[in-house]
Order: structure tokens, then C-alpha cells, then sequence
């Protein structure tokens, strides 16, 4: 089977919201290796006020967001 090429993530720019430090200093550790331009906020209120004011290439949330 023929095998997929790797995709580059060098210079995307990601919007990650989560509500617990640790939890957005974990994505800082895992993406910023890979050149990702990452954005991280505390809540849904910010990702929202944030995601309306840049354009992102992926959004990663929480799954219950706090200030929504």
C-alpha cells in the first residue's frame, strides 16, 4: 500500500484553549517542536474573541469550556 507523505506543521498557526496551565504548557511542549505558531488562552470566551481576530489553521478546546 502505498505509504503517505509526512505533513509539515512549520508555520501553522494553532489556537489552543484550555482552562488548566499545565494542560496548555503540555501543548506548548508538544507542538512548538514542530514549528507551529501556537496561541493559547484560559477560556471559550477568549478563543472566540481571539479566533475572530486572526485566522487559524486548527483550533483545539477543552471540551467544557469555562466563559461561554
Amino acid at each position: 500500500a502505498p505509504v503517505a507523505e509526512p505533513v509539515s506543521l512549520e508555520g501553522r498557526a494553532v489556537l489552543a484553549a484550555d482552562d488548566h496551565e499545565v494542560n496548555r504548557r503540555i501543548l506548548g511542549l508538544l507542538l512548538e517542536p514542530y514549528g507551529v505558531r501556537l496561541t493559547l488562552v484560559e477560556n471559550g470566551a477568549e478563543a472566540v474573541e481571539v479566533a475572530a481576530l486572526c485566522r487559524f489553521d486548527a483550533i483545539l478546546m477543552d471540551m467544557q469550556m469555562p466563559v461561554m
